[in-house]
């Protein structure tokens, strides 16, 4: 009956040859049409797998309660000093906020009353009084520059200084002298610095021109309006920000760098990276597959016909999925990739079966009749075999990859039905010349040494099936043994572009413990049950610190009032607001002369006084050969001591005016973020270990857990995720085994035939398990699919390999000069040729699966050239035996 009905349509559909590519061609515009305004991209990772699973449960519900947490992008203001950092910032935060149109929230903790007032009252009391004594000391000479903020009145004031410690005056002057030489050197060598001046008042330091080893930081988390249904719903957001940035960078923020990381930016940058790879790939697996055809059919004519199925097919497929599905994800997105690497194989096999029948002269109806009859039925089980592989995940919890699985495995039986309409069709309207000896005569000839060595390579099987089959077994040994220390990678971090800004800025913060934006997060249903758990948590062992609410109330306000008292009367009135005096190019270098002077005649012995006096002794003669230059390097000197100095004075005078914090007084925006409308409270657990180190992550989930099992938070969110990923991959690979094996019991006359030809595909599993532990290539939420998809994919070559064997196999050739075994090994080719490009995707999850995938698809073609002919081999022994 099968058989039947593949004559008559193919027979339909030669005559109407050019009535069906018209209907074919104007069907695929349409479907092209209808992809380009339905299917959309989705970046969410964590939608990719099944909101039932009770940690999606327990991330729902936390960010129905805390949406503030939700959709973030974490600006991070990096400086040599916090001066610089919080000057930087400052400024960003205020540009940003006037951009509500992009940004629902811009929040800035330095920039909050509480903050920016109060703020010294989450200092220790020792700590305020010893700010106190520092700041007592630094009142004159404050109070001075507060008059004269110009480089005239810090020259004077620092001459005056000197004068009276040689008086005998107990005032330190080494660290300003100190920070004023770091400026001149990083003056004389191009480089950005601005004394820190916020560092002198409350520590006395006194950095050099280099910056520290650790950068100061400032976080501003913005809230974007994402433009919903764009395929980059944050890129608007994103590159105000930046532009922001740029238009500040270079007068108000020299020396300082912006990093953009957090949720959006992460997923926004990983889709670039997925979706540049994609098309990369597209393109060099479309012109690689033709390269192999080409070499494979041996016919231009039979390339062009198999290019235009691959491509109608994938513009069918990528309807359906718009049709189906209606936006690709980060993984689903590979499916036109996929599909070029395994829609060709139907095509590759009917048009090898239809060249052979061509070369042995039969008429073009005939030939194209042989070529659908003969292999028509082992593609439709190629077709269910490989869409099973796919199909595999559609019942699991993995729906990102279940939509890849859907999308793909229709896919197939989309190239099925297009290979065996639009083939015949083209072949029927351009035929190949009968005769003429195609690859199967040029197989044979025996002419060269290429000829020669292919005509030994096809007997081996035949020859030596038993040192086949005993060295594949020993290879499959081995790789079963290294399976052992196959591992499952739990960090997404890994699965992105690492040189994307957004990653390796998560890293870097990743590595700092005071930072940790991998924390654990708790949410109770009131203040008890917090306070409870709080204290739970502080207690273990894999805890560094726990953050609550009230953690934002000081201890000791009293105290500390006091002292700030005290500040305020120390200090008098310093200007609540201030800019620098602009005294032109004579005075400053008047005031650079007398202060070089006062250096030269100074009776101190510090080394800096000596240094200093020989740089600015160098600036001096530089301002005397080349005036104009000169007054320009005397400015950015004058800007590089002082631009710090009014911000520090203005917030140093808004925190003395310190007030009582209490529950009541702290602002709602920073109170929203702990606690819900609804009196839930939200608690933060930072780790002590890396949580990039895959083993601390786990240890440290598993002690949050071992005291709730409500715990939530990006450490929690990547383990369960990896684990569940876990499961769908086993459920998937043993779904899909079982499914074929029944397929093939099902389908097979002969039901040895059905282990026949699983043998070959599990022992390619365990070679392609074994070469990955080898290489290094974890599994990971990317790759996990592979094994899965290559149960389907290789089942394909063994039942071609079989299926030619027992049907259809010419006496005295050897079953691999067959163009089955052509079409194994062209259509093997042509799908790591395909697949592979994904190999070198930027995205390293997507470059894994390629890499998995590639050595997966090697294995199986060679075992099902060599292990099954050599098992087909030592079978016929046996029976005739």
């Amino acid at each position: 009956m099968i058989k039947a009905a593949l004559e008559r349509w193919t027979e339909l559909v030669r005559r109407a040859g050019l009535w069906v590519l018209l209907a074919v061609i104007a069907l695929a515009a349409a479907a092209l049409n209808y992809t380009a305004n339905n299917l959309g991209m989705n970046a969410s990772t964590k939608e990719m797998l099944s909101p039932e699973l009770p940690w999606r449960r327990l991330d729902l519900e936390y960010e129905r309660h805390f949406p503030h947490h939700l959709d973030n992008i974490v600006a991070v203001v990096e400086a040599a000093t916090p001066d610089q950092a919080l000057d930087a910032a400052g400024l960003l935060h205020q540009r940003l906020r006037e951009e509500q149109a992009l940004f629902a929230s811009v929040y800035y903790p330095p920039a909050l009353p509480l903050f920016r007032e109060s703020g010294m009252l989450f200092s220790e009391v020792e700590t305020l009084q010893d700010l106190s004594d520092q700041l007592a000391a630094m009142q004159p000479f404050l109070a001075g520059l507060a008059r004269d903020p110009s480089l005239r009145g810090l020259f004077d004031l620092l001459s005056a200084a000197m004068e009276a410690v040689e008086d005998g005056a107990d005032i330190e002057l080494e660290p300003v002298l100190a920070q004023l030489d770091a400026a001149a050197a990083a003056l004389q060598a191009n480089r950005p610095f601005r004394v820190s001046w916020q560092t002198l008042m409350t520590e006395g330091a006194a950095p050099t021109a280099d910056p520290p080893a650790r950068a100061q930081r400032q976080f501003i988390l913005l809230r974007p309006r994402l433009e919903q249904g764009a395929p980059l719903p944050a890129t608007a957001a994103i590159e105000k920000i930046r532009s922001t940035w740029e238009e500040l960078r270079q007068t108000h923020a020299p020396g300082a760098t912006l990093s953009l990381t957090g949720t959006v930016v992460l997923a926004h940058e990983e889709l670039l990276s997925v979706m540049q790879g994609a098309r990369q790939a597209l393109f060099l697996a479309l012109a690689l597959v033709t390269l192999i055809m080409l070499a494979g059919l041996g016919s231009v004519r039979l390339v062009l016909a198999a290019l235009f199925c691959l491509l109608t097919g994938l513009i069918f497929t990528a309807a359906f999925a718009a049709l189906a599905v209606g936006e690709l994800n980060l993984i689903s997105v590979a499916f036109a990739v996929l599909y070029l690497g395994l829609g060709v194989d139907f095509a590759i096999h009917y048009c090898l079966r239809y060249r052979e029948s061509r070369a042995a002269s039969e008429d073009n109806g005939t030939a194209l009749r042989n070529a659908s009859v003969k292999v028509g039925g082992a593609l439709f089980l190629c077709a269910a075999s490989t869409a099973t592989g796919f199909f595999a995940f559609i019942p699991t919890a993995y729906t990102g990859v279940a939509e890849l699985g859907l999308i793909s495995g229709v896919g197939m039986f989309i190239s099925l039905a297009v290979t065996l309409t639009v083939l015949p069709a083209l072949l029927g309207m351009f035929p190949l010349r009968a005769g003429g000896g195609g690859p199967a005569r040029a197989a044979g000839a025996g002419a060269g040494a290429a000829a020669r060595v292919a005509a030994v390579l096809v007997r081996l099987p035949a020859i030596h099936p038993g040192k086949i089959i005993g060295g594949l077994f020993v290879l499959a040994a081995c790789s079963a043994a290294l399976l052992t220390q196959a591992r499952f990678d739990h960090n997404t971090l890994n699965l992105q572009d690492q040189d994307n800004e957004s990653v390796a800025t998560f890293r870097r913060l990743l590595a700092d413990p005071e930072v940790a934006p991998w924390t654990g997060v708790f949410i109770a249903a009131d203040e008890t049950e917090a306070n409870r758990h709080r204290e739970a948590f502080a207690g273990l062992e894999e805890v560094e610190r726990v953050l609550w609410l009230p953690d934002f109330i000081p201890a000791r306000q009293d105290e500390k009032l006091a002292v700030i008292d005290e500040m305020a009367l120390l200090l008098g009135d310093l200007p609540e607001a201030m800019a620098l005096t602009d005294i032109g190019v004579a005075e400053r270098a008047a005031a650079l002369t007398r202060f070089r002077e006062a250096l030269g005649q100074s009776r101190l012995t510090a080394p800096v006084i000596r240094g200093l006096h020989d740089k600015l002794a160098r600036l001096e003669q530089s301002l005397s050969a080349a005036p104009e230059s000169g007054g320009q390097t005397l400015a950015r000197l004058e800007h590089s001591l002082l631009a710090s100095l009014p911000g520090r004075l203005q917030a140093l005078q808004a925190s003395l005016h310190a007030r009582p914090i209490a529950l009541e007084s702290l602002p709602e925006t920073l109170k929203r973020r702990w606690l819900s409308p609804d009196g839930r409270y939200r608690l933060e657990i930072y780790p002590k270990a890396d949580m990039q180190d895959n083993q601390a992550l786990r240890a440290f989930v598993q002690a949050l857990q071992s005291v709730s099992g409500r715990v939530i938070g990006s450490p929690v969110i990547n383990l369960e995720a990896s684990d569940a990923v876990a499961t769908a991959f086993g459920q998937a690979f043993i779904g899909a085994f079982v499914v074929i094996t029944l397929m093939l019991l099902l389908l097979f006359r002969r039901k040895r035939d059905a282990p026949l030809a699983l043998l070959p595909l599990l022992t390619a599993a365990l070679l392609t398990g074994g070469a990955s532990v080898l290489a290094g290539i974890p599994l990971n939420f990317a790759n996990v699919i592979a094994l899965p998809l290559l149960l389907g994919m290789g089942v394909d070559s063994a039942i071609h390999i079989i299926h030619r064997h027992r049907a259809d196999l010419p006496a005295g050739r050897p079953l691999l000069a067959t163009s089955a075994a052509r079409g194994v090994l062209a259509s093997g080719l042509t799908t790591m040729g395909g697949i592979g490009n994904l190999a070198f995707s930027p995205h390293d999850g997507t470059a894994s699966l390629g890499a998995l995938l590639t050595i997966g698809i090697g294995a199986t073609m060679v075992c099902a050239l060599l292990l099954l002919p050599a098992l087909l081999t030592l079978l016929e022994k046996h029976d005739r035996a």
